[in-house]
């Protein structure tokens, strides 16, 4: 029997290899993970001399898996240039290179003294160049990237370990006015990526400005900065950088941790594919505060909600207890508590399940 990850990976190879991925197509933040895990396997050193045939194909195979996320666009075809170069397609190789100069790639950095280049073909990869620069001049707002630039420089003025008093203080008024700024950036653009700041330009880390903000605008930005990673335009490491802040410095504020993101299907049980983004990001903040103890509940409003679907609501957290140990947190340090802890709406999003952190005892 096929497994569904197996089915997975092979409809991305399908979906990159007939070029469908667009705008319009919906990158999940488990195809954004994918695309993570293959680019850090990726062999980046490899200078293909002596390579067969066979050995080539595989290498577009494994460049193909990664190149479907926006992130990794700009090396992936110029990889693809190098290995269809090697393969004598010339056709494919420049088309590749030319796709790489459209996401940002610079001249220098394609040109490689293994792939014995001849006259004609740098004269055909000046052109195609040229052709890519045009590109992505064309698809780069630069009055967007210079704000964007200004906030992320504003962001880090005065913020340091050897920062004053005063000088907190000057960054406290810079962080309120670089909010207000990424407001009307987002209201006019969206949150904004290589779609308009050109080629593999992600919104330079303006999430870093963002998680320096409040929770509530943490929270609004995040849903904003998810909608752009579902439609390619920005990575998924944005989001997730929103959420892993939310997390570790607001949602634990009045006594337990809320998981917003984690939803349950029809049939009410954990809907894996709607939680994971939620699950990745809390299993990778915990896996490496190995010192925590995490105790897993589910909540309710109002003591008539107290005890509806219980039952599945407890299936739900060993599902979510499941997911974890799998992703690598040891099960001695994750706890389900079978009695609901009661929440209060804070108009940042209700939640059915919950969590608290304790400090592992020093043997």
């Amino acid at each position: 029997m096929i497994s569904i990850n197996k089915i997975f990976v092979v409809t991305l190879l399908f979906l990159v290899i007939n070029n469908t991925f667009s705008q319009n197509k919906i990158i999940t933040y488990r195809n954004f993970v994918t695309c993570n895990e293959s680019f850090m396997r990726y062999d980046k050193s490899q200078t293909y001399i002596n390579w067969s045939k066979k050995d080539l194909e595989e290498q577009i195979k494994k460049i193909e898996e990664f190149s479907a996320c926006s992130e990794y666009q700009h090396y992936a075809y110029k990889e693809l240039f190098r290995v269809y170069f090697k393969m004598g397609n010339r056709k494919k190789a420049f088309f590749y290179a030319e796709k790489a100069f459209g996401r940002g790639q610079d001249y220098a950095s394609i040109i490689d003294t293994n792939l014995l280049l001849s006259k004609k073909d740098i004269f055909e990869l000046k052109k195609r160049y040229e052709k890519g620069l045009n590109f992505y001049q064309k698809t780069t707002d630069s009055t967007l990237k210079n704000k964007v630039n200004d906030i992320i420089a504003h962001d880090q003025s005065y913020r340091s370990k050897t920062a004053s008093k005063e000088d907190w203080k000057k960054q406290k008024i810079l962080d309120s006015l670089n909010i207000i700024e990424i407001h009307k950036i987002v209201d006019k653009y969206q949150w904004s990526g290589k779609a308009n700041m050109g080629g593999n330009t992600p919104l330079s880390n303006i999430s870093l400005a963002v998680i320096h903000s409040t929770h509530e605008n943490n929270a609004y930005f995040l849903e904003k900065a998810i909608l752009a990673a579902e439609k390619n335009i920005t990575n998924w490491s944005e989001p997730a950088s929103i959420l892993r802040n939310m997390m570790w410095r607001f949602e634990q504020k009045d006594g337990f941790n809320k998981l917003r993101k984690v939803y349950l299907n029809k049939k009410k049980s954990l809907d894996m594919e709607k939680s994971y983004f939620q699950l990745h990001v809390l299993s990778n903040v915990y896996k490496t505060n190995t010192y925590y103890k995490l105790s897993f509940f589910y909540t309710y409003y109002s003591e008539k909600e107290k005890n509806e679907n219980s039952n599945e609501k407890l299936k739900t957290l060993e599902e979510i207890k499941e997911f974890l140990i799998k992703d690598g947190i040891s099960e001695e340090r994750i706890e389900i508590i079978k009695e609901p802890r009661m929440a209060v709406d804070d108009k940042l999003g209700k939640f059915m399940f919950g969590f608290t952190t304790s400090k592992i005892p020093k043997k």
